[in-house]
């Protein structure tokens, strides 16, 4: 067992670890009792005096269980338990954790390597993030004292990295997560390099080692589990009811929702809402985000009732429950049986911010009691609440929404993101193939091409061909192949031969031939002879495209085409 003796001196600031006795962590109190055990097999204890239910490992224990009060961000450094919050940074906003606990890092040379890098990383990254890197460092740890029990800094070579690389493997880490230590540990390595906080080798040692991450299926909840949430929607609290209606408007981030303040609301000159939201994860606020009235009337609602509940000072616009450990546990995990499980309809107002396990919990229990099933029929994982973010998303994306729309309103630092999160679905496809590309191309001269590799001519391949950004122009595409250098050499593509165009660039060339012929009639006015000339050939092409695309279809041979004066080319 262990046992915390605390020093508060300010000369001498240390904590100890002794081998005999355990204390209550809380009021380092001996007066306490035996308490069962958690369904891991760990031995529980409670404090007589303090009540604190806790175990006899300190990597569990809460800095602020372990730190003195007002302790420095230098004076903690010599800490094995470190309070991110000394350090500047918020708790985590998705379990409300501070804490960094380096107690079971080994060797020594390698603990305080770490702390160096949480020390510097903290100016960088979030909280979860840290949290997360110092969780790579720890199986870095456990690997080193359970193979190579006196290794030092200078051993570490490549060699070691294979091996390391090999005991990953032989974890059966899902592939995300084993490519996220690995991606850990080398920035861990190269910034001890940079910085020289361990005398290691110079030479990169992690090199393409990343195996592909698994190829994930749409996250998306599928419109019959939609259908199944909505008509059981009112067996939930009002405050949950809320919740789970504003994560499916706006897609937010469980996180984000849990600390959406109490004054979100706001209104426009139009009479349109608007959400004020502050993206944690990214560290910035986003535009605010249009909700319907529906949504805006049922946070009016909300508020009201923190007002009638709480009173008017409390910050946020969701609340805790009592007893929400009845709520907040995974539905696998063995429960305690001094843990008792609550109504779903069960909510008491607490004035503390509401964790995100208790609306998973609220959100497991009513899909097991409702019996919310997929179409396999087991029940559905309703608790993730991730899926409504991406819901949201591919909603958007398929009711016609442009991309950069998408990423601006889910928040995302790059359109590859959202693509993750976006799923066009088949029928959205085709919808637009069709409305982009309907088979049929002009040249300049307004005539029918006819392609000698028909194969490639699908309305598939050109969809593909167009938003892939392939020798496109402003008014159509080059049918020349990429290898091939432009024939004209800068002058204007209406004038070659190898101009393609379709139907979606109509309206283009209808403003272009409007500015042309105001160009001709200009330098009519002014003598400009050589304006004239040059631009009299672009204006008739501009009106023969004009006339194909718009002309009615008739029936050639097999085939439908524009009926007009040039009849059909080949490609």
């Amino acid at each position: 067992m262990s046992n915390f003796l605390v020093n508060n001196s300010s000369s001498d600031i240390h904590i100890k670890i002794q081998t005999k006795e355990l204390k209550c962590p809380r009021c380092l109190s001996f007066n306490f009792h035996k308490n069962g055990k958690y369904g891991s097999g760990k031995q529980r204890y409670k404090c007589r005096d303090c009540k604190k239910i806790f175990t006899e490992n300190p990597a569990y224990l809460k800095a602020g269980l372990v730190l003195p009060k007002n302790i420095t961000a230098t004076e903690m450094f010599s800490w094995d338990t470190w309070d991110i919050r000394v350090l500047g940074l918020k708790e985590s906003v998705a379990n409300g954790q501070y804490t960094l606990n380096f107690s079971s890092i080994q060797p020594e040379w390698l603990k305080v390597a770490a702390k160096q890098w949480m020390k510097y990383r903290v100016t960088i990254d979030a909280a979860s993030t840290l949290r997360s890197k110092l969780r790579s460092i720890k199986i870095f740890s456990t690997f080193i004292e359970s193979q190579y029990f006196n290794l030092q800094a200078t051993d570490i070579n490549r060699e070691f990295i294979v091996e390391y690389l090999t005991y990953l493997n032989q974890k059966n880490y899902v592939a995300g997560t084993r490519i996220g230590y690995i991606s850990n540990i080398n920035q861990f390595i190269e910034e001890c390099q940079r910085f020289d906080w361990i005398d290691i080798t110079k030479e990169k040692l992690i090199f393409e080692d990343y195996q592909k991450k698994d190829k994930k299926l749409p996250r998306f909840i599928p419109e019959a589990i939609l259908k199944q949430l909505d008509n059981n929607l009112d067996a939930l609290p009002q405050t949950v009811k809320c919740m789970v209606q504003v994560l499916r408007e706006t897609g937010l981030r469980i996180s984000e929702l849990c600390h959406i303040p109490f004054d979100c609301l706001k209104q426009d000159s139009t009479g349109d809402y608007w959400l004020d939201v502050y993206q944690i994860k990214m560290k910035k606020e986003i535009p605010p985000l249009l909700v319907s009235k529906y949504i805006a009337q049922l946070i009016c609602d909300q508020q009201k009732y923190i007002v009638t509940s709480l009173g008017s000072d409390f910050s946020y616009l969701f609340c805790e429950t009592k007893y929400r450990s009845s709520f907040s546990l995974n539905p696998e995990t063995k429960r305690s049986e001094y843990i008792k499980e609550k109504p779903l309809n069960y909510f008491q107002p607490i004035a503390q911010k509401l964790h995100s396990e208790t609306l998973r919990g609220y959100l497991h229990k009513l899909a097991r009691e409702k019996e919310i099933k997929d179409a396999t029929g087991k029940i559905f994982p309703l608790g993730k609440c991730h899926r409504f973010r991406h819901t949201h998303g591919t909603e958007l994306i398929n009711n016609e929404v442009p991309q950069h729309i998408v990423q601006k309103r889910l928040g995302h630092a790059s359109p590859e993101m959202t693509s993750v999160y976006a799923h066009i679905h088949d029928k959205t496809m085709k919808k637009e193939m069709a409305k982009f590309w309907d088979g049929k191309i002009f040249n300049n001269q307004g005539q029918i091409i006819v392609s000698e590799n028909p194969d490639l001519d699908t309305s598939e391949m050109q969809w593909i061909k167009r938003n892939m950004k392939a020798q496109t122009l402003p008014d159509g595409f080059c049918g020349l192949p990429v290898t091939q250098s432009c024939p004209v050499q800068g002058s204007p593509c209406l004038t070659c031969s190898h101009l393609r165009t379709t139907i979606e660039f109509l309206d283009v060339h209808k403003k272009r031939l409007e500015e042309t012929e105001k160009l001709i009639e200009n330098a009519r006015a002014n003598g400009w002879e050589r304006q004239v000339k040059k631009n009299l050939p672009i204006a008739e092409n501009l009106r023969k495209i004009i006339r194909g695309l718009e002309q009615k279809e008739v029936i050639y041979g097999d085939e439908k085409f524009p009926e007009q004066e040039g009849g059909k080319q080949s490609a």
